[in-house]
């Protein structure tokens, strides 16, 4: 009996300590970084909207507070968590980014959005749970000289210069342009947008947009 009795008093102990334990919030170890908006789209008008469009937006997660970059603007510190619950889209559970939007009344948040990750091209996926609401793209800002990058086309002033003609790029809300791409990298340069990570080298050259030399380049999904 006094055996039996032990071993219940060892379960109840287990399960009172399992209760207590608190477990990280879903998410968070992830979000943690700097990431560059590279996409918005969706929307009941169906707008694809990209850095070139001239709205260049950074997320900055640490553990407890989310800071917005607005075109070189940055706003107040946002206080957010996460949750799994079910999403009202498909029914189905999903990660939940809640934030404080209260924090920045001028930031134009909404207070609940899912989202998800891609770790092969460091992306993360953030939509809105709504009918005909808007998704968003990030890619995370490296800090082993990858640059986030989006191609919007061919420069259409040829010329014998480096200073105008060749390939436009919008790299963290910059446009440049660049004569050619490394020889082991390929692209159907004929769509357009298409995101990119890429290492580039200044020129001499001043002028706009500004021409770089790119070293390295891959194509993100």
């Amino acid at each position: 009996m006094k055996t039996v009795l032990s071993i219940l008093v060892l379960i109840s102990f287990v399960s009172c300590k399992r209760e207590n334990q608190v477990n990280p919030p879903a998410g968070k170890a992830e979000l943690k970084g700097e990431w560059v908006r590279v996409l918005k789209s969706g929307g009941i008008a169906g707008i694809y909207l990209t850095p070139d469009s001239g709205y260049n937006v950074h997320y900055n997660f640490d553990d407890q507070k989310l800071f917005i970059t607005e075109n070189g603007r940055a706003h107040p510190p946002v206080g957010y968590s996460t949750l799994q619950k079910k999403s009202l889209l498909n029914g189905e559970k999903a990660e939940f980014l809640i934030l404080n939007t209260s924090d920045c009344t001028a930031c134009q948040l909404m207070p609940e959005y899912t989202f998800s990750f891609s770790p092969k091209s460091d992306s993360l996926f953030i939509y809105e749970d709504v009918y005909d609401g808007f998704n968003y793209t990030y890619v995370k800002k490296r800090i082993d000289g990858w640059l986030a990058a989006t191609y919007v086309g061919v420069d259409p002033r040829l010329c014998p210069s480096p200073c105008c003609g060749g390939y436009l790029l919008n790299i963290e809300g910059v446009t440049y342009t660049t004569t050619s791409f490394p020889a082991n990298f390929s692209m159907d340069f004929s769509k357009k947008p298409q995101k990119l990570l890429v290492k580039i080298q200044p020129t001499p050259f001043s002028c706009a947009p500004i021409p770089v030399v790119i070293s390295e380049a891959k194509l993100l999904p």
